[in-house]
């Protein structure tokens, strides 16, 4: 029989396992949504029904004993006759391949034996004996959590007393049917003398195989051996190991003797039990010069310590605990790579969640450097992992010694009972050693991200940050993102929509975090960002609005973040916007989103030299984003030097690290080099693209450029279509103010008209409306452009670009067509700083030389047009720039310099080469030229 693609809500992924018949897959549990490893009995012609009756019966013992140091049963049952069980998805590795490596180091033994010796406490507690306790049955998972395995062969305890159910008394269990004993039939050096000598397995069968587990994680060798199977079991019942110390020195005195007492040949000598066992660990724990302390990090942080007892007070705090640091200061790491933590409940609240948390606490440190997403997949892609991978505790440690990280921060949250257990553990990517363990215990979910925090902050002070850093920039975690769990897994779950380019899905879900926590900043300004990068100014702004009025409770960095957002799309005031992304970058210097805005702003602004040199500075802090290679790209296509933004942009597209704006760049720049062909290869990809219309805008634009006004037309109405249809409002009258300008400025003032009076009627930006009221102005309409400036002009204050680069532009081309020369000049005079930048895009240049020839001042006309035509790269198919070419052309000849006049005619001719017959202007330029003289030498 085939194993199926599924059994039951499962679907099961990968196989990662095989036992005789019974299979063991990773899979995906369709309900709560989160990856297991299911276990199916391969049913075939030769399964007999007593295989079929001993796995339901190990599945049944197995899921009998919850606690944190064992493998999680979450199910069991049979789907179509198909036998299975479903447990937690376990990674990390065996201990024998962790003893393969040799000896481990005393405080790393203590460190498992205690979780090992707590897990075998609770089997004990259910009058079970786990009775074949070996280094295969033992898991140490990515976060150094011991995991028991193979619990579902434990026998009853003989000698035990009626089991403690505890919170699980209303269970039905008939351990003695559950788990019948069967002799051992062959020997095994993890067997106990007793079990050896034919006897059933007692709760001190298990002390001495944690005995003979503990000798072999000390010293390396197993403490009893034979050539034969009966030579071992000679050993084992009378042959005493070599002294622990005698093996190795090194080893504590304390633990020495607690092991070879585990290892006694009559069961009376040994530890009474294993709760026995587990103190006498601590206690050699307390003495073996490893510090073990409660809140080793809030002993010195009284913040985080009084944090700790308000959970303690209202009741939710059961145990807590901080792992072992080592004697002497913390060596500094800052760069830090956050790998899962691993949800172990069946909560699917936690999945990916805590992690989300986790990284927004930890960004809030100027001292960290936290590995970015992006970079992490880079890296992984490499490795040849995708991301429905399970990122494993070696696949993170590989990701980190390749990305040259120095430590990594993993962690779980596990279930006892009805408590959640939480680890941190942070590891040295170099030596792989533990740099700090934390773990607590709540009773209640609600503080689960409260208590998060406090072992986060323990984890920054063990990886090195300075008190005074972390005293200033200490906003708890559920202030840094939100208390309610629903509202995290929803924003957790946008950014992983947001990641794999389905920006909408993900702008769906910050919605539904929003419903859930109102108050939740993060997801607000969020959600700003998200609606800017798609265009949609207004709805950008809204949201900046929002979260601004939410930020008292966040952390600096997210502040700063809000700040930038809030002037930047609110109050439009970008001398303010640039202070908060010089603060931020100051900061914090690790963070590429500083650089990478003051880039955009600097592109808008027309400084393109300082750019590209944030833009620079972002790649550096994140070399794996897109972002900063697009602004880099615009950077050098601003500054003329088309060939250096093709590169740039071909080198990002081979990275996979490509955005539409550099896509169409590439298109603009690979025309402007005189290849059509990869020009077109961009318009391919952009087909099956959502935002592939911002591509055929721009073959839009380059049709009007050269004149084919008619292909312009259809284009500019697939991209109103498309935008439309894909619910942009306002980037559908973006673009339809823009095909008013250009009918005004090239073709049919009438459809200008009419475009530009339906932008100014239902636009919901500014922006638009007033690109509106410069069309209307250019068309012959200055009372219809005057009136909407006047609506518009006061609407933002104190915008920048609202009132140095849509307002004059707008105001300037009324007094033109009103016969306002010198009241245009005036009117232009704040656009001049700006005036190549990407938001005025030549537009107050042109208009200032359009007012100097209709002054009849033709050398500054013929300035201003020529200055329009060196900055193509601002807008490089803009229809300014022929018209600037035609007044250069005019007004070099009213100057006398026909010479000049003639080769400027001759290039607009040769942009108007394939110009529509039906073009009024390319005729009348035709007949201008051939008015002109032959030129005298």
């Amino acid at each position: 029989m085939n194993t199926p693609a599924s059994i039951a809500h499962y679907q099961l992924l990968e196989l990662i396992g095989q036992d005789g018949p019974v299979e063991t897959w990773r899979a995906r549990d369709a309900r709560l949504q989160r990856t297991v490893a299911i276990q199916v009995l391969r049913r075939g012609p030769n399964t007999t029904q007593e295989a079929i009756d001993r796995f339901r019966r190990q599945a049944h013992v197995a899921s009998l004993v919850t606690h944190p140091h064992i493998c999680a049963v979450h199910n069991w049952g049979e789907d179509d006759g198909q036998p299975y069980v479903v447990r937690e998805l376990l990674s990390g590795e065996r201990l024998d391949q962790l003893l393969a490596r040799g000896a481990l180091a005393p405080d790393r033994v203590l460190e498992l034996a205690i979780q090992l010796t707590g897990a075998l406490c609770a089997v004990h507690r259910r009058g079970l004996v786990h009775g074949q306790l070996r280094p295969s049955h033992i898991r140490v998972t990515a976060d150094g959590h011991v995991k028991v395995l193979g619990l579902g062969t434990a026998v009853a305890d003989p000698n035990a007393a009626a089991p403690d159910l505890g919170a699980f008394a209303t269970t039905a269990v008939d351990i003695e049917t559950a788990a019948p004993f069967s002799a051992p039939t062959e020997a095994d050096p993890y067997l106990s003398p007793e079990q050896v000598a034919g006897h059933p397995p007692v709760a001190v069968s298990d002390v001495f195989a944690t005995g003979v587990l503990l000798y072999e994680m000390a010293t390396g060798t197993a403490p009893f051996s034979g050539a034969t199977g009966a030579e071992l079991s000679r050993a084992i019942l009378s042959t005493p190991p070599v002294p622990v110390r005698r093996v190795n020195r090194r080893v504590p005195a304390a633990l020495a003797e607690l092991i070879e007492r585990a290892l006694a040949k009559d069961p009376h000598q040994r530890q009474g039990s294993a709760q026995e066992l587990l103190d006498a660990l601590r206690d050699a724990r307390r003495g073996s010069g490893v510090r073990w302390r409660p809140g080793t990090w809030g002993w010195r942080h009284s913040a985080v310590v009084a944090g700790a007892l308000a959970v303690v007070a209202a009741g939710g705090l059961l145990a807590w605990s901080a792992g072992w640091i080592p004697k002497g200061p913390a060596r500094a790491r800052n760069t830090v790579l956050l790998s899962d933590i691993v949800n172990g409940t069946a909560d699917p609240d936690f999945q990916g969640t805590l992690r989300q948390a986790v990284g927004v606490y930890l960004g809030q440190s100027p001292y960290l450097d936290i590995v970015s997403e992006e970079r992490m997949r880079a890296g992984l892609q490499l490795m040849g992992r995708t991301d429905e991978m399970a990122l494993t505790h070696d696949a993170a440690a590989q990701l980190c010694q390749r990305l040259a990280v120095q430590a990594m921060l993993e962690g779980s949250v596990s279930a006892v009972g009805p408590n959640t257990v939480i680890n941190l553990v942070a590891t040295d990517c170099e030596n792989g050693t533990t740099i700090a363990r934390e773990q607590a215990e709540v009773q209640r979910k609600e503080d689960v991200l409260r208590l998060l925090g406090t072992l986060t902050a323990s984890v920054r002070t063990a990886l090195g940050e300075p008190r005074t850093s972390l005293t200033a920039h200490n906003v708890p975690i559920e202030d840094a993102t939100t208390p309610s769990l629903e509202a995290l897994k929803a924003y957790t779950e946008a950014a992983a929509q947001r990641a794999a380019g389905r920006e909408m899905d993900g702008i769906r879900w910050l919605e539904k975090a929003i419903a859930a926590d109102p108050g939740f900043a993060l997801a607000y300004t969020t959600l700003s960002t998200a609606y800017g990068g798609l265009g949609e100014t207004g709805r950008s702004e809204q949201y900046a609005r929002l979260a601004y009025e939410k930020a008292a409770r966040v952390s600096e960095r997210e502040r700063l973040f809000i700040a930038y957002q809030y002037h930047d799309r609110v109050t439009g005031d970008q001398l303010k916007t640039r202070e908060v992304l010089e603060v931020w970058s100051r900061t914090y210097p690790r963070d590429y989103r500083a650089p990478n805005a003051l880039a955009v702003l600097l592109n808008r602004l027309g400084d393109f030299q300082a750019a590209a040199v944030q833009a620079e500075e972002a790649r550096r802090r994140n070399p794996a984003h897109a972002f900063p290679l697009s602004n880099l790209a615009h950077a050098r296509r601003g500054q003329g030097r088309f060939a250096e933004a093709r590169s740039v942009a071909e080198q990002a597209i081979a990275q996979q690290l490509e955005t539409v704006p550099m896509r169409r760049l590439l298109y603009q720049v690979t025309l402007l080099l005189g290849d059509p062909a990869t020009a077109q290869q961009q318009v391919a990809w952009a087909s099956s693209r959502p935002r592939g219309f911002d591509i055929v805008g721009a073959q839009a634009q380059d049709a009007a450029f050269h004149g084919r006004l008619d292909e312009a037309r259809d284009l500019f109405g697939r991209v109103l279509a498309a935008a439309e249809e894909q619910k942009f409002p306002q980037i559908a009258s973006g673009y339809l103010a823009w095909s008013a300008v250009t009918e005004a400025l090239l073709g049919d003032r009438t459809r200008a008209l009419a475009q530009a009076r339906d932008v100014a009627r239902t636009a919901t930006a500014p922006e638009p409306a007033l690109r509106a009221a410069l069309a209307l102005a250019l068309a012959g309409a200055p009372d219809e452009a005057a009136a909407v400036v006047e609506q518009l002009r006061k609407v933002r204050p104190e915008d920048t670009f609202l009132q140095v680069a849509y307002v004059p532009a707008a105001r300037a081309a009324t007094a033109l067509a009103r016969s306002h020369p010198a009241e245009a000049v005036d009117t232009l005079r704040p656009a001049a700083p700006y005036q190549f930048g990407f938001i005025a895009a030549l537009t107050p240049t042109y208009l200032e030389g359009a007012a100097y020839a209709q002054a009849g001042a033709h050398t500054e006309a013929a300035r201003m047009f020529r200055l329009v035509v060196e900055h193509r790269g601002t807008d490089p198919f803009s229809p300014f720039l022929p018209m600037a070419q035609l007044g250069l052309a005019r007004a070099l000849a009213a100057a006398g310099d026909r010479n000049g006049s003639r080769r400027a005619y001759e290039t607009l001719m040769g942009w108007w080469a394939n110009a529509d017959k039906s073009m009024a202007l390319a005729p009348l330029v035709a007949a201008e030229y051939a008015a002109l003289s032959t030129p005298t030498s």
